[in-house]
């Protein structure tokens, strides 16, 4: 009586292959498979290592551009930290702010100090300024005649998230839409975002900043003193 295996064992030249035509060892491949022999092509297992392989590829490449664009945004980053940062607006002049902006701010009074918040939805180093922000207005002496404007050149959730922070302070606060950006930076001086400004009760300008720095959040909170033992 033949085996078990000898009556289950497929040719090889009718598996994977015109009738009648017997494969070339190549494109064929036979598999032991529980006492008798298959034979299957092994262009579909070569299409798929190709595939496998490119997939790969892309994995790599696409990992190795994520790594670069983080340190690129470091470099960047650590390289506006050291260069110096002339201000765009001269120390003592009065800044105007009812115009290019939604709604348009009016003083309520002559007393109190001012802190200016320039931020941007688009703009990457506003968001990296928020936890420095939320810090100083935490800090911050305030009373209730200073004021926290906050000006947004693009969109407004940064500009919310600040305000929700100011709004747990005893102080006046304001989040202002800028309707003409290049207008705006013309009349006022401000161009470009993150800006920190700090101005004294008669709306001049004190100290303005791209970065809030250690030692400028240290000037911040000096002026913040001073100003608040004056009244």
């Amino acid at each position: 009586m033949r085996s078990v295996a000898q009556h289950c064992r497929i040719p090889n030249h009718r598996i994977g292959g015109p009738s009648g035509a017997r494969m070339s060892p190549l494109k064929a491949l036979t598999v032991p498979l529980k006492g008798f022999n298959m034979t299957v092509p092994i262009r579909g297992r070569a299409y798929s290592h190709l595939a496998m392989w490119v997939g790969l590829c892309l994995v790599l490449v696409f990992w190795c551009a994520h790594i670069l664009n983080a340190h690129l945004l470091s470099s960047i980053t650590e390289a506006r930290g050291r260069a110096p940062q002339p201000p765009f607006l001269v120390n003592g002049l009065e800044l105007t702010l009812n115009r290019c902006l939604d709604p348009p701010f009016a003083p309520e009074s002559r007393r109190g100090w001012y802190l200016l918040i320039v931020v941007s939805d688009s703009c990457r180093f506003s968001h990296h300024e928020v936890p420095t922000w939320t810090s100083l207005m935490r800090d911050l002496p305030f009373s209730s005649d200073d004021t926290v404007i906050i000006v947004s050149t693009h969109g407004d959730q940064l500009a919310r998230q600040l305000d929700r922070v100011a709004s747990t302070r005893p102080v006046r606060h304001a989040v202002l839409r800028v309707t003409d950006i290049l207008a705006f930076g013309l009349s006022t001086g401000l161009q470009g975002t993150p800006r920190t400004v700090i101005l004294d009760n008669t709306r001049r300008v004190r100290l303005v900043t791209e970065r809030v720095t250690p030692t400028v959040a240290d000037l911040i909170r000096v002026f913040a003193r001073q100003h608040s033992n004056a009244f």
